[in-house]
């Protein structure tokens, strides 16, 4: 699959990845990725149990990023309010959420989100008003960032974790 090197085993495949891996890499600094940001500016979640949203945002505007091969600084960015307020399923800022379902949602609805300009990050609104009064009419507009509606997101579970200590390079 992908980049596998033909008669290569797994434990030669991670030997050879983990070499050609450079010495130093940060998505955040320009100087590792041609001169392009693929982090956006972080978020201030409040005292409010959305950091899975959060991270699900951040990572889907990193892919948009690199796959647009534009800095992050320059792209519309997605709106954590619409992921996680106003998708199907309930919650609040105390219920939390499960990246796998996360995740899921982006898959669904990562095309139709809306821009953060349109429908800004705030915890106020959810304690005294229902879901649909905040996500109806609390949005100035409808836009949805258009390097983002033009491709779609997905996601692969990771099952076994990597393991790289002392020389050896293998699946646990």
């Amino acid at each position: 699959p992908g980049g596998a090197v033909l008669g290569a085993s797994s434990t030669d495949e991670a030997t050879l990845m983990l070499a050609a891996s450079p010495a130093a890499y940060s998505s955040l600094s320009p100087f590792s990725n041609g001169g392009r940001r693929l982090i956006g500016a972080a978020r201030d979640q409040r005292p409010c149990a959305t950091c899975v949203a959060h991270a699900v945002v951040a990572a889907a505007e990193a892919a948009v990023a690199s796959a647009s091969g534009r800095d992050a600084s320059e792209l519309d960015r997605l709106s954590v309010q619409d992921l996680y307020f106003c998708s199907p399923g309930w919650r609040d800022c105390d219920s939390g959420w499960e990246l796998g379902a996360a995740l899921s949602t982006l898959v669904e609805r990562g095309r139709t989100l809306l821009a953060e300009r349109c429908l800004p990050y705030s915890t106020a609104p959810r304690y005294d008003r229902a879901a649909e009064d905040v996500c109806e009419s609390e949005h100035v507009c409808s836009d949805v960032p258009a390097v983002a509606s033009r491709g779609s997101f997905n996601f692969k579970p990771i099952r076994k974790m990597w393991t790289v200590s002392k020389g050896h390079v293998g699946c646990d």
